[in-house]
């Protein structure tokens, strides 16, 4: 009996009954969208119960902070990064995503393009790095798993065999950038798949004719039947990054063009003392002497307003501001 011989029936006695359960949905449901709905939750449970995560969601967009946004995603696995604890159906931040799953009922050529249309539109979102972060992965992985959300994608069955997929994903991935590719395919009680690209991340080697050893590059199918569900666990846990931030994510969604003024005591000083450098020395003082009195000059003359009509509001500062807060203001209009 091999060691792991018991983590390898405990996952195929789960796979034997998302096979079941999957087959119950097919035959009690006729609506596509039940069936999905269905078919979702099947997956998001399973993996609620065997990888570590803040939660998992379902059916939402994601957006990133520079206004982009995800087609629908059928799971999203949520970290502790995430403020948004939606659980179906709305938007969630893109650094917030450990990594996203997309459910297939059955894994076709259409479904390829689907698939591919989908995670170009989840890959094309860019997930803020900053200083003081960390990431826990393989650096070769860098610019597709931790720059962008890793996609990965569950089918619960194929009308076609292993090879076949494999050729179906080798010919329509040719056009698409390696970065804006899905990262792994599992295919249950079939294999799976697992997108090397260069070669430069995960490190994978397989054996040739000759039983020598060659580092895998590019697309890479495996076809274990009876281990689909064991692989994914593994490939969750070993092979995809994780990020480390020390800040709120949601930092990065403020966009300082949306704020139209700032009401502060310090910035009214400040642009006072930029609106009358512009204007001559003698009409400087002027204008001066006229605020700190606040009589009628502000009433009256037409070039003080002129200057002021923006700060008049702020009137109770003026009155406030002492002898010395008026000479620094002077001073600074001379500091050209």
């Amino acid at each position: 009996m091999r060691e792991n011989s018991k983590l390898e029936k405990y996952f195929a006695s789960h796979q034997r009954r998302i096979t079941e359960d999957f087959a119950r949905i097919r035959d009690i449901y006729s609506d596509s969208a039940v069936k999905g709905s269905n078919n979702e939750k099947i997956v998001s449970e399973f993996l609620s119960e065997h990888i570590k995560c803040n939660f998992i969601s379902n059916n939402n967009q994601i957006i990133d902070s520079l206004g982009k946004a995800s087609d629908e995603i059928d799971v999203c696995v949520c970290n502790d990064d995430q403020p948004f604890r939606t659980k179906t159906g709305e938007l969630i931040l893109c650094e917030g995503v450990d990594f996203v799953v997309q459910v297939k009922a059955v894994i076709s050529s259409n479904e390829i393009d689907r698939i591919i249309k989908n995670c170009i539109s989840v890959k094309k979102l860019d997930r803020q790095l900053t200083l003081g972060m960390t990431a826990k992965g393989f650096a070769g992985d860098y610019e597709y798993m931790i720059q962008r959300i890793p996609y990965l994608v569950f089918a619960f069955d194929s009308k076609t065999s292993i090879e076949a997929i494999f050729m179906q994903l080798r010919k329509k991935l040719k056009s698409v950038p390696l970065h804006l590719q899905p990262d792994a395919i599992f295919v249950l009680n079939k294999g799976y798949f697992i997108n090397l690209r260069r070669g430069e991340g995960v490190p994978i080697k397989g054996r040739d004719a000759r039983n020598e050893a060659t580092l895998l590059k590019g697309i890479a199918g495996f076809d274990t039947p009876a281990y689909t569900l064991l692989e994914m666990i593994r490939y969750i846990n070993v092979y995809l990054p994780k990020a480390i931030r020390t800040h709120s994510i949601i930092s990065y969604y403020q966009n300082p063009a949306d704020i139209i003024n700032i009401y502060n005591e310090e910035l009214i000083k400040k642009n006072f003392i930029n609106a009358v450098r512009h204007i001559s020395s003698e009409k400087r003082e002027s204008l001066i002497n006229s605020i700190r009195c606040l009589d009628e000059g502000l009433e009256t003359n037409e070039q003080i307003r002129k200057w002021t009509s923006q700060l008049a509001v702020f009137s109770e500062f003026f009155k406030e501001w002492s002898d010395d807060e008026w000479n620094n203001i002077i001073a600074a209009t001379h500091s050209d």
